[in-house]
């Protein structure tokens, strides 16, 4: 079977037109498309001073009017047939609700407004307005002008959301039969399945609201897809379409086995060695339009006690983060660094994964419009205590060494650099490391990107003739500020 995602559910609604822009539901909520959202003068007329804004990804709307004083909540959600609406959602309800207690009048928008900015429209009328889902999706068609075209997951939601609010016991159909648009919509797109098939599936399998079942129903266990993914991804040099299909499928498995931490990290390191083998900064931007960087943040962040899946994700993320800047912007727009900072703070112990956390630091801290934000999250701290905590790991003390060179380029983080010790600690790494010719390059390197006579220690206004380090007497080892919450290093043998 092929990857259930291949067919797109943002070409399938490509349609709309440039007109259909904002629609009034009910109250004060409004439904929208990118074209509504790019209308400053038309939200003006409407009074909508806050925007829900559902887009992700490489098709992401961007926030257009935040300098003329309208509000937004992004919330990153993909449009794909796996995707989960949770957390986004609920979340998007939550706001709906908030502004309107404020008074303010609020557009929900994705692309086209047809799937998820009509479910998180759908949701709130069932939670706030206490409407049915066969109302709330009548009252959607009657007042877009056209029938939602909600991805699968999306109406299993939807469909659960109704027996939650509502009591209902397990085998409970739900107020609205979906059945039929989803066989439509996914005809629309070539999807070789039955009505029949559809139907037993979803009502049958499924019990209308749990899509994995659904999915499994019609596409296998994936034991099949696994296995061939594995294969793609061992292939000495695979071919460019062969290497985005094996993504295109470890991406979907990681949607629908969302709940199987150890298919994460299989998946994750899929990602991983098909970057790595196949070398081309065109698999990178397909798994980028792909929605993998959002997916590696998002299993990273549902199991933070998981170090196995936090250090895949890592790898991933410095891998793709390799292949471009544009790769590097997407992790910090979507909150990469403030991550891979907490889960390094998380597992200290874990000397792999500070190894692969600094690694993918190394990575962000190239762009030098991060190293700032990355000197304020904490990112010399964080690698001075991997530095101090993993003392023999070459890895940690290589890449550790490189995010405090590329952090030193910036006046702030010279300063922070300087006044926690780094300096001690590279001589350190080179003591312990004679042999080890990276580390012994790097050091060198960062030491003068650490010296008074640094453009950076010079727009920080340290006096070039002054040493800028206080050298502590030969052995001794200077101990990192440790932010709170970091326990205290050991060296060995302490």
């Amino acid at each position: 079977m092929e990857a259930l995602l291949a067919p797109s559910m943002v070409a399938a609604r490509a349609g709309i037109h440039e007109e259909e822009k904002v629609f009034h539901v009910l109250d004060h909520v409004f439904l929208g498309t990118r074209h509504g959202a790019a209308d400053l003068q038309l939200l003006g007329r409407l009074g909508i001073g806050a925007v829900v804004n559902l887009t992700a990804g490489t098709t992401r709307v961007p926030n257009h009017f935040e300098a003329s004083g309208v509000e937004y909540l992004h919330l990153e959600l993909m449009d794909e047939l796996t995707s989960d609406p949770m957390p986004a959602v609920p979340r998007a309800c939550e706001a709906i609700t908030w502004w309107g207690q404020q008074g303010v009048n609020v557009l929900v928008h994705c692309q086209a407004g047809l799937s998820r900015s009509v479910t998180a429209v759908i949701a709130w009328l069932m939670k706030d307005r206490r409407l049915s889902l066969d109302a709330a999706a009548g009252l959607l068609v009657q007042r877009r002008g056209r029938r939602p075209k909600c991805n699968p997951s999306f109406w299993c939601f939807l469909a659960g959301l109704e027996r939650e609010l509502r009591g209902w016991k397990p085998g409970t159909k739900p107020s609205f039969d979906f059945t039929f648009w989803l066989v439509e919509d996914l005809a629309d797109m070539g999807m070789q399945f039955s009505e029949s098939q559809l139907t037993e599936a979803l009502q049958e399998e499924a019990d209308w609201v749990n899509f994995e079942l659904f999915y499994f129903a019609l596409c296998g266990w994936g034991l099949t897809s696994l296995r061939r993914i594995q294969s793609l991804a061992t292939r000495p040099n695979p071919g460019f379409v062969e290497a985005r299909k094996g993504a295109s499928m470890a991406l979907e498995m990681m949607e629908v086995y969302r709940a199987w931490p150890a298919v994460q990290v299989f998946c994750l390191q899929v990602i991983q060695q098909l970057v790595l083998r196949h070398g081309d900064k065109r698999l990178g931007a397909a798994i980028l339009e792909m929605g993998g960087i959002q997916k590696a943040l998002k299993a990273m962040t549902s199991y933070r006690d998981a170090a196995d899946v936090q250090r895949a994700g890592l790898a991933a993320l410095a891998y793709l983060g390799a292949c471009s800047d544009r790769m590097v912007g997407e992790i910090v727009l979507l909150g990469g660094a403030q991550t891979v900072l907490e889960v390094m703070a998380q597992h200290t112990s874990e000397a792999d994964l500070q190894g692969t956390g600094c690694a993918l630091l190394m990575v962000l801290a190239s762009s030098t419009w991060n190293q700032a934000l990355l000197v304020g999250l904490g990112a010399v701290q964080a690698a001075l205590t991997a530095m101090w905590t993993h003392p023999t790991t070459v890895s940690v003390q290589d890449f550790g060494i490189a995010v405090l060179a590329s952090l030193a380029a910036d006046p702030t983080g010279w300063a922070s650099a300087v006044g926690l010790g780094a300096a001690e600690m590279v001589v350190r790494a080179m003591a312990l490391h004679p042999g080890e010719a990276v580390v012994q390059d790097r050091a060198a390197k960062a030491l003068q990107a650490l010296s008074a006579s640094s453009s950076a220690a010079q727009q920080a206004g340290y006096p070039s003739d002054k040493p800028a380090l206080p050298y502590l007497p030969a052995g001794q080892v200077c101990a990192p500020y440790m932010a709170p919450g970091w326990p205290a290093p050991r060296l060995p043998g302490a």
